[in-house]
């Protein structure tokens, strides 16, 4: 059996500025074992997108974390990421757009130290939707 609740709050600063915190929070429990997991997470959004202009900024910054009763879970996840979205107008005959994203994840994990992870990541997409 699970039982979740997330809080999502989306703030319009100006036209063109958005920040959307969230936190979550879980419970997993499993018949078999008895064993729980608790899990949570926290997040922050933060989008700029000027009027007026083909492109838009994003940044995300999370956190999370998942503990097992039984001590088989005890983890933490931290990430970081950002991007870019352009318009580049029509393309093949649809509109297209240029995204780029990039970001770092650490997990740290202390019941298996050795299973802990540190990590980059880049993305690049061009997207371009015919109808």
């Amino acid at each position: 059996s699970m039982l979740y609740h997330d809080l999502t709050l989306t703030l319009r600063l100006l036209d063109t500025l958005t920040v959307m915190p969230s936190v979550s929070t879980g419970l997993d429990r499993y018949d078999r074992s008895d064993a729980t997991n608790q899990v949570g997470s926290a997040s922050v959004l933060f989008s700029y997108a000027p009027t007026a202009r083909p492109w838009s900024l994003w940044t995300l910054a999370a956190y999370t974390t998942s503990q097992a009763s039984d001590r088989s879970v005890d983890g933490r996840t931290m990430t970081v990421s950002g991007g870019l979205v352009c318009g580049l107008g029509r393309l093949m005959g649809g509109r297209a757009t240029l995204s780029v994203e990039a970001g770092y994840e650490r997990y740290d994990d202390s019941i298996y130290p050795a299973g802990s992870t540190r990590g980059a990541f880049g993305l690049l997409l061009v997207r371009v939707a015919a109808f």
